[in-house]
């Protein structure tokens, strides 16, 4: 299952933390582009909308409403592991 924000963050508030402030600044530094080029350049725009994207997807994994199914294979996966320990 591919997620947009790959295996560089957690799904957890700490990783999503991460994500955003690493996304603003990227953020402030093509808008600080932008304005220095008296907003004549168009891609600065593209790349903060990309990030926001990115950001937005990866706020609802961590954030949005469970489906059922998730919770349903989450719980036929932990009937199939292995027990850590077995007592003898």
């Amino acid at each position: 299952m591919g997620h947009s924000c790959g295996n560089r963050y957690a799904d957890t508030h700490r990783g999503f933390v991460q994500h955003a402030q690493k996304a603003g600044t990227i953020g402030l530094i093509m808008f600080a582009i932008l304005v220095v080029s008296g907003f004549s350049m168009v891609w600065p725009v593209i790349v903060m909308a990309v990030l926001a994207v990115k950001l937005g997807a990866h706020a609802r994994r961590v954030y949005g409403a469970r489906d059922d199914t998730d919770a349903a294979d989450e719980a036929d996966e932990a009937d199939e592991r292995e027990p850590e320990f077995t007592i003898v």
